[in-house]
């Protein structure tokens, strides 16, 4: 019989992936990626979730058909991994895009990228969204951009 070990509110999925995307705050020329990217607090929580859904499900559903990982060749859409409890990847990285849609350029794009931290081998390494996203499935994700931008108007 195994016995199930209780999670305190320290470990929980929330509290992990806000330690684990924690970023300095220092104004530089990206400073409101960075900001958008440490609101996510407010966008894993429930509340949060359904506002962040309802303002850029566009943007994410296109996001999330276009954009993938490359792990060993193995291809693995951004629609199917999940962040954290009912999160999906391409509706974190629209929540992150979407406030800025009319002017971020897709080197602040790739800077955004940077900073998601993305558990391989049950969280043992971490390595950047970016590092393991394809240069086809980028140039995939500015085109999605630029055409939510331009649909935006």
């Amino acid at each position: 019989q195994f016995l199930q070990a209780r999670r305190s509110p320290r470990h929980s999925p929330r509290n992990q992936l806000l330690h684990r995307i924690s970023v300095p705050r220092s104004k530089n020329q990206f400073s409101d990626v960075i900001d958008s990217f440490i609101d996510i607090a407010a966008f894993v929580s429930d509340e949060g979730v359904v506002q962040q859904r309802s303002q850029y499900a566009e943007l994410a559903q296109s996001i999330g058909r276009d954009a993938y990982v490359d792990i060993n060749g193995w291809k693995l859409y951004w629609k199917d991994i999940s962040v954290a409890k009912d999160v999906k990847l391409n509706e974190l990285v629209a929540q992150g895009i979407g406030p800025r849609l009319q002017r971020i350029q897709p080197s602040e794009i790739d800077d955004f990228l940077a900073k998601v931290p993305m558990s391989m081998g049950g969280g043992k390494t971490q390595v950047p969204l970016l590092s393991i996203t394809p240069r086809n499935a980028l140039r995939a994700l500015y085109d999605v951009v630029e055409d939510a931008a331009r649909d935006a108007w």
